[in-house]
């Protein structure tokens, strides 16, 4: 994990903190094995033992930030997502965005656009001071692409035929966030959103 990773980051309808795996696996194995989330993931790891190994690889990894995502709109904070900043490189500025999960109930609620925004603020701020972050969808994923697109990503490149879904090869979409594009005062004012959805 890197050193930099905070206890806790707070948003408008959610809080990230890091991952406890003796915890919480069960409840990420459950995000990560759902049929309608290993779709969009291309190749992943695919057994519970193989999930236990890419996981520990990523929180011990030095460059990376694997956090949970919980919904503190309801009073006690509950655990309803994933999402990590990885390959985090301090010298040129960048990381990327991945594995932005949120659990099939709770999807549509704005929990995985405002953890986006929230891991983005922190990233631009002065504890990381990085200058852009990248996030990689596959074709199918057209609501993850949206969701990147409302935080400020714009796509940059596609690869054809990238990825391997089922039988089937896909497209993969990069998208960029630059630092001087985001506008966190737009993402974190309730009203801001409420008037740019009117």
């Amino acid at each position: 994990m890197h050193e930099k990773t905070p206890p806790q980051l707070r948003g408008h309808l959610v809080t990230l903190r890091p991952f406890q795996k003796l915890t919480e696996f069960d409840f990420y194995w459950s995000l990560v094995s759902h049929p309608e989330t290993r779709r969009y993931l291309g190749f992943a790891p695919h057994t519970i033992l193989e999930e236990l190994h890419f996981l520990d690889a990523r929180t011990a990894a030095a460059n990376a930030m694997v956090m949970t995502v919980n919904n503190c709109a309801d009073g006690e904070p509950k655990p309803v997502g994933t999402i990590s900043l990885d390959n985090i490189d301090i010298v040129n500025g960048r990381a990327e965005l991945s594995r932005i999960i949120i659990v099939p109930e709770c999807r549509g609620k704005g929990y995985a656009r405002d953890a986006c925004a929230t891991l983005c603020q922190y990233a631009f701020s002065a504890s990381l001071k990085l200058r852009l972050i990248y996030a990689c969808v596959l074709d199918p994923n057209q609501a993850g692409r949206g969701q990147l697109e409302s935080v400020g990503f714009n796509c940059r490149a596609t690869l054809p035929e990238w990825d391997r879904v089922g039988s089937l090869y896909v497209d993969e979409h990069v998208l960029i966030l630059r630092r001087d594009d985001f506008d966190a005062s737009r993402l974190f004012n309730p009203q801001k959103q409420k008037n740019r959805t009117a």
